[in-house]
């Protein structure tokens, strides 16, 4: 009896453990995290998208930006030095782009920056014009005289940083979200900043239909500096990370760049906030403002999340 017992035991076993592989995708402990990262506004920094790509480290890539849009403006994309979009000369992109995404990573349009071009969304109805006209010129896939040539994009970020900018995001959120089906996801994410709540896209990030909200650590404010020190940091991070909607991700944004004055260094950024933010069971990965040369050091504390349901599994794979 006791062998039969023990048997069955492990029949169980193996048929609970076959469903938490089959059903992975869906758990987040099992979903991948990794670095997300911002290209369009530096030249010397970005290097060419297929390059950025090509290191491996990114799971996405947000083109920064779609810099006019909203209360009747036609959208207009803005990558600086990259490429004109205006004459056409950003569609050469498009096999960046599909580069990009043939080695599993994510891109996505960003809207917003800290231009003062785009300012508010007026209405509901404009948000729905806003959604409709970056999907159908960026994520169909059907437009060859678009900005980007013919290409789908994965979906879109909103880094809405000019002040008072409070109007519609969240309609603008759930018109972009109508166009997800079975057969086709569309990425939402956004960059808040690290107060919270975001005075901009507070009510966007509450209807829990973004994949991840990347808090921006580089603020320069007490909340977010390492001259407050790393409890400060820490602090905000467990009230963003205790607020978020279920289901969504949160990204620790990160600039490594001289610039930064209140930013912390590398070694303390890996040695003594990674570690902590890493085991929150919403952590998704850090988001950084610009390429960086040594993400490497960052990859590993960014590889996955909730590592604690991965032990769970990896009890469950033990006791087989």
């Amino acid at each position: 009896m006791k062998a039969a017992h023990s048997q069955s035991t492990k029949t169980l076993l193996l048929w609970t453990l076959s469903l938490l592989i089959a059903f992975s995708p869906l758990m987040r402990s099992s979903e991948a995290c990794g670095v997300s990262v911002y290209w369009g506004q530096n030249l010397a920094q970005d290097g060419s998208l297929r390059e950025l790509c090509e290191t491996g480290y990114y799971s996405y890539v947000n083109l920064a930006y779609l810099a006019t849009f909203g209360c009747g403006q036609k959208l207009a994309l803005n990558l600086t030095d990259h490429c004109d979009p205006a004459s056409g000369g950003c569609r050469s992109l498009s096999t960046e782009i599909q580069a990009c995404q043939n080695r599993g990573v994510k891109v996505l349009l960003s809207l917003g920056g800290n231009n003062t071009e785009y300012q508010e969304i007026c209405t509901a109805e404009d948000a729905k014009k806003v959604a409709d006209n970056a999907y159908n010129t960026f994520l169909k896939g059907s437009n060859p005289d678009g900005p980007l040539g013919d290409v789908s994009l994965d979906g879109v970020d909103l880094d809405i940083e000019y002040p008072g900018s409070m109007g519609h995001w969240d309609d603008l959120v759930r018109a972009l979200a109508s166009y997800r089906s079975p057969q086709r996801k569309v990425y939402l994410s956004a960059s808040a900043s690290c107060s919270y709540p975001d005075t901009n896209l507070g009510k966007a990030i509450t209807t829990g239909l973004l994949d991840y909200v990347a808090v921006r650590f580089y603020d320069d404010n007490l909340q977010c500096s390492c001259y407050a020190g790393t409890a400060r940091i820490l602090e905000t991070w467990n009230k963003w990370s205790s607020s978020l909607p279920e289901g969504n991700q949160l990204f620790y944004g990160w600039w490594p760049s001289s610039n930064a004055g209140s930013q912390c260094k590398p070694e303390v950024f890996t040695n003594e906030i990674l570690p902590v933010i890493s085991s929150s069971p919403d952590y998704g990965g850090v988001m950084l403002r610009e390429a960086y040369e040594n993400v490497s050091i960052l990859y590993p504390a960014a590889a996955c999340c909730n590592t604690a349901g991965l032990h769970r599994k990896e009890s469950l794979i033990s006791v087989l």
